[in-house]
């Protein structure tokens, strides 16, 4: 199925898709994703053994020796959750569809779910290199563009939203570079336009 077709009940009538790319696949552990992927592992080990520990304790002092599955959702279930997160986060953007049309930035889930930002409110843009050869990420909006790196992936997925939930940036994450390249210059003749017709 092409970007048309699954764009095809979020476009309004008068909107046109003028480019379109899929993420390159990347690794959890690569230079960038590396450091991020370690704390969560080293958090949810932590974890495990804290609150598995806390329980033993608390079974002990209170002679309760009988299973509790609530127990066991929390002791296993919050550290395997962080655990998987980074995978999580992997495949969720492998399932993305980013576009730019006549109106808006879209990031598009295939599980229909969207983040847009519209075309007039891009103010600022940013392309840069991502630790694999060939890649870069496109930030989108000066709230993107000031954002850590660390925060990358999370806007990729969520957006920047403001303190009243409204999404005020985007990232293109892990794309092929030219395509990238090609995003970032479209992109950034728009907002230097929009910045001229507000003088």
């Amino acid at each position: 199925m092409n970007a048309e077709e699954l764009l095809k009940g979020t476009l309004a009538p008068d909107e046109t898709l003028q480019w379109s790319a899929t993420p390159k696949p990347y690794s959890i552990l690569n230079g960038e994703n590396k450091k991020s992927t370690t704390r969560f592992w080293i958090i949810a080990v932590a974890l495990l053994l804290l609150l598995n520990i806390a329980y033993i304790a608390f079974c002990i002092a209170d002679d309760a020796v009988e299973f509790m599955a609530g127990a066991l959702v929390v002791t296993v279930g919050v550290p395997l959750f962080l655990f998987i997160n980074p995978l999580r986060d992997e495949m969720h953007i492998a399932k993305q569809l980013l576009a730019i049309t006549n109106k808006r930035v879209i990031i598009f889930h295939k599980s229909n779910k969207e983040l847009s930002l519209p075309i007039e409110e891009v103010d600022e843009v940013r392309v840069e290199s991502s630790a694999d050869a060939e890649c870069s990420h496109v930030r989108i909006g000066s709230a993107s563009v000031a954002a850590p790196a660390g925060k990358l992936r999370s806007i990729a997925i969520l957006g920047k939203r403001d303190n009243d939930d409204k999404c005020v940036g985007l990232v293109f994450y892990h794309l092929d570079a030219r395509e990238g390249k090609i995003a970032y210059d479209m992109l950034r003749a728009r907002a230097e336009t929009a910045a001229q017709n507000g003088a």
